[in-house]
């Protein structure tokens, strides 16, 4: 039988409008076809994107097609060719921290423009003080304790420039002020935007039964040693308490602490087991985070990576931001708290720990999380000698022993010290903010939290017309709420209330992924907006991915002829690599179908997803296997047998990061029972490239190996949608 025409999910233009001269990306989601065209006038492509920069307004249509016919879905272009008159929307949020007797940070969320915002402008007491291209700016030189006034405004490339944001208020702190209230200014506030991704995250641990006050100590060597949290967390825990009389004893419980012994999740949560250990880099961490939330059950973490990534000779900050990036959002997607540091300084690599930090606190305001920044805190406490006080050997914190001595000189001369108390000092704002459900830092508006009865969050869901309702969660009391569905992770509502409901009932332009974004009203103005993933099909699907079983159903792994008796089982990726005939690999994937209806199959897929970009395009095939295999233990040399001819081919094109197969014939064989159910294997045909494909291993979830079964409406009438 043939296999269904093609499937089209989604094409669209990033933007859909452009001035004359500029840019945009078409994207689109295919599964099932052989090949696509788009037109006018591009012809043949491949991947999942392409730029395009017409002269005019286009309608571009996009055609699919397969043995069995062909699918097409046009999207509209508009070029301006009049001048463009828009300003860009006013910044928001802004946010002060990292706060000394002459500095402070200033940093916003950023403002959108039909067009595209080129800069900004950043007042002091009304006074433009300077201009950027980035959504923070570090004010120095100020006066110690002193009032100032903070606004900014954006501005795009055709001189448009937005009203100004409202002034927020920010002192600086007095000169000779103690080393304990200079560092809690660099564990950055949780505002009300903050708090509501904070919030919505907590819920969902709870649901999970996260162990509240659990730490996930996410970090390399500099986060394994026990002269980080484990030594204060144990024994006496504080033994000559701070000059200003803080009791930091009770957030040290909530953590975990136990007096008297070490025997304790701030000493014990150490070592690879726990995602910390000597030499690791965000990759080690992505192949280790789920069995480390397995085992120690936080609500909370600290995420602390790039000392090692940036001292890689070939250092690439894109594929570190990449990381860094899916790292967090698994803590997101499982409940986690998160919060970032930046990387201490690192003698003889300024440049790129500078890069790596830049990097940290674009990535935290993309996901809205709080930072604490351990560099600037070093360097704004030892301007001069940061590297032979703070730091014992030009790379890790110095030690002096003295945990539990929380007194000024302890504090202010012990890398490790500082460290630890920052850590504690965002523990306590955590905890009053987010777990207890107290007042943000800075204004107070109202917070919401979605719930969906029909969509579960991120899992799969056969319909396109979700149910929502809106919880006010904190905050003053919501007098309107403006609510939008659309398939960007970040939108931020407008000002204008579609009404005083609390809930929603969109109906979804077709299957995918989809997001809700809505914000309330208040007497206080408008609150930060609230986000919720959902992911919806139109006909029967079952979708097999590893979920994180003891036993896992799903197996797959890659075999090396150059290390012929090694096993790959455990990797979080699939090495495949073609030199030459002593010197290539391949990957197994098998996939378990028995819980899946034998009849009705319309179309199987498996979704493969690139852990890295290639440089140059990849030419790959796929075989039938036709002998046993297990994970743990087959190698080259115990590989099992491929059916004779191979299944199909393809090509992956640079900045393609996904593949899609079909094996829709096999399954069918599968369940019908007609075929050995051995799984595919996959090799590529060209030579020297290294392929990396992500495994079941792999941290986040959406991105491992999937195949989705897709049925015909009417079989099996119980069959809505399975995840397994």
């Amino acid at each position: 039988a043939l296999a269904p025409t093609p499937v089209i999910s989604g094409f669209s233009a990033t933007p859909s409008t452009i001035s004359a001269g500029g840019a945009s990306t078409l994207s689109w989601a295919v599964t099932g076809a052989t090949s696509l065209t788009l037109d006018p006038g591009i012809g043949a492509v491949t991947g999942s994107s392409l730029a395009v920069n017409p002269a005019a307004t286009v309608t571009y249509t996009l055609t699919a097609r397969n043995a069995a016919g062909s699918t097409t879905a046009t999207t509209i272009l508009t070029v301006q060719t009049v001048p463009d008159t828009q300003a860009p929307t006013v910044p928001s949020q802004l946010t002060v921290a990292n706060v000394t007797s002459s500095s402070l940070r200033l940093s916003w969320n950023p403002s959108t423009d039909n067009v595209g915002v080129a800069g900004y402008r950043v007042f002091l007491d009304g006074e433009l003080r300077d201009t950027v291209a980035t959504t923070a700016l570090n004010l120095t030189g100020l006066s110690a304790n002193t009032h100032y006034r903070l606004a900014v405004s954006a501005f795009d490339a055709a001189g448009n420039v937005s009203v100004r944001s409202a002034e927020i208020d920010a002192t600086t702190a007095v000169t000779g002020s103690s080393v304990h209230a200079i560092r809690r200014g660099f564990a950055a506030p949780i505002t009300a935007a903050i708090k509501a991704n904070l919030r919505a995250i907590k819920l969902r641990g709870d649901a999970l039964g996260r162990q509240e006050g659990i730490l996930g100590q996410w970090g390399d060597s500099i986060t394994y040693s026990n002269a980080y949290l484990g030594a204060l967390g144990s024994w006496n825990l504080v033994a000559v308490p701070p000059e200003d009389g803080h009791d930091y004893v009770p957030i040290l419980l909530w953590m975990g602490a136990s007096r008297l012994s070490d025997d304790n999740p701030l000493h014990n949560f150490k070592g690879d087991r726990y995602c910390n250990e000597s030499g690791w880099q965000v990759t080690n961490a992505l192949g280790a985070i789920s069995g480390a939330i397995a085992r120690s059950n936080p609500s909370w973490s600290l995420t602390m990576y790039g000392t090692n990534d940036i001292r890689q000779a070939e250092w690439a900050p894109a594929e570190y931001e990449q990381r860094l990036e899916r790292f967090l959002q698994v803590n997101i997607d499982e409940g986690i708290v998160p919060v970032v540091s930046t990387i201490p300084p690192c003698v003889g690599w300024d440049a790129r720990v500078a890069a790596a930090n830049v990097i940290i606190r674009r990535v935290a305001a993309n996901l809205n999380l709080p930072v604490v920044d351990l560099h600037d805190l070093f360097t704004t406490l030892h301007p001069s000698d940061w590297a032979t006080v703070l730091l014992g050997d030009g790379v890790h914190p110095s030690y002096s022993g003295r945990s539990g001595d929380l007194s000024e000189d302890a504090q202010r001369n012990d890398g490790y010290n500082l460290r630890t108390m920052l850590t504690v000092d965002m523990a306590e704002k955590i905890k009053h903010i987010v777990f207890d459900n107290g007042a943000p830092e800075g204004a107070d508006l109202p917070i919401l939290v979605v719930r969906s009865a029909t969509h579960p969050y991120k899992t799969l869901t056969r319909s396109l017309t979700p149910t929502f309702e809106f919880l006010h969660d904190s905050g003053p009391v919501p007098t309107g709420y403006s609510w939008t569905v659309d398939q960007s992770p970040h939108t931020l509502p407008d000002t204008t209330a579609e009404g005083s409901t609390s809930s929603a009932s969109p109906i979804l332009a077709h299957e995918g992924t989809w997001y809700l974004h809505v914000r309330a009203n208040s007497a206080a103005g408008w609150g930060p907006a609230a986000h919720y993933c959902l992911r919806a099909t139109s006909v029967p699907t079952v979708e097999l991915r590893y979920r994180g079983e003891a036993m896992s159903p799903h197996q797959d792994t890659s075999v090396y002829l150059g290390s012929s008796g090694t096993n790959y089982g455990s990797a979080a990726t699939l090495n495949i690599y073609n030199a030459d005939a002593g010197n290539q690999s391949m990957a197994l994937l098998r996939f378990d179908v028995s819980s899946a209806p034998a009849t009705g199959l319309v179309s199987a897929t498996i979704t493969l997803n690139l852990d890295l970009p290639i440089a140059e395009a990849v030419d790959y095939q796929v075989f039938n296997v036709t002998s046993s295999w297990e994970e743990s233990a087959v190698t080259w040399s115990s590989r099992p047998t491929l059916g004779s001819g191979s299944l199909g081919s393809g090509t992956i094109s640079v900045g393609q990061s996904q593949i899609e197969i079909d094996v829709t014939a096999l399954a069918q064989g599968w369940l019908s029972g007609s075929m050995a159910n051995h799984g595919i294997g996959l090799q590529h045909l060209s030579r020297y490239h290294s392929l990396l494909l992500i495994a079941r291993e792999y941290g986040l979830q959406e991105l491992r190996p999937t195949l989705r079964l897709r049925y015909a409406l009417g079989s099996g009438s119980s069959l809505r949608c399975r995840v397994r």
